[in-house]
């Protein structure tokens, strides 16, 4: 049923395909333009996070890396993670699992041009208040280029996001 006839019963339905086509091109136009408004992300940056996300190597079947990033205290700081993986049908429906991996920081490294900080920092999950519960994170300070750039590498993703890969009971994956 179209619009036309909804709106207006009396009238005969009058196709207009053109003008929805139109409109669909403009405001794909208009997104495009705002989307890159909205990325405030330098190029290099971009590069970065690309290339350290293919430092993570899931131990069991994939993964999905995950970040979030934003300008603060006169450098860019990036939190990077292996997302979860939520179990769809079967015994387990509705689980949501943390994915073990590795994660190579010697090829890390080679990416900054200096670094002044690197600590590991481990938290235990026992005992702590679930929500100011932290993971256990890598961080590591210094220049990328001439670029000044804080990054932690967590052990598991913030609480508060959901997952990044769905499994289905037939062994199915597909992203969240």
């Amino acid at each position: 049923m179209q619009t036309s006839e909804i709106l207006h019963p009396e009238k005969p339905a009058v196709s207009h395909s053109h003008l929805p086509v139109a409109h669909l091109l403009k405001q794909v136009e208009l997104y495009r333009s705002k989307r890159q408004e909205r990325d405030v992300r330098p190029a290099w940056l971009s590069n970065f996070i690309n290339a350290a996300a293919e430092l993570f190597e899931p131990l069991a079947d994939v993964g999905r890396v995950g970040f979030d990033c934003r300008f603060a205290e006169e450098c860019w700081e990036v939190g990077m993670y292996l997302g979860t993986t939520e179990i769809v049908g079967g015994r387990n429906d509705g689980q949501a699992r943390n994915a073990d991996f590795e994660f190579n920081l010697l090829g890390l490294l080679d990416s900054f041009q200096e670094v002044t900080r690197l600590r590991w920092n481990a938290f235990s999950s026992q005992g702590s208040d679930e929500d100011n519960l932290v993971s256990s994170h890598v961080l590591i300070e210094g220049r990328v280029g001439e670029n000044a750039l804080r990054l932690l590498v967590f052990a598991e993703p913030p609480q508060h996001i959901g997952p990044g890969l769905r499994k289905h009971a037939d062994g199915r994956c597909e992203t969240a």
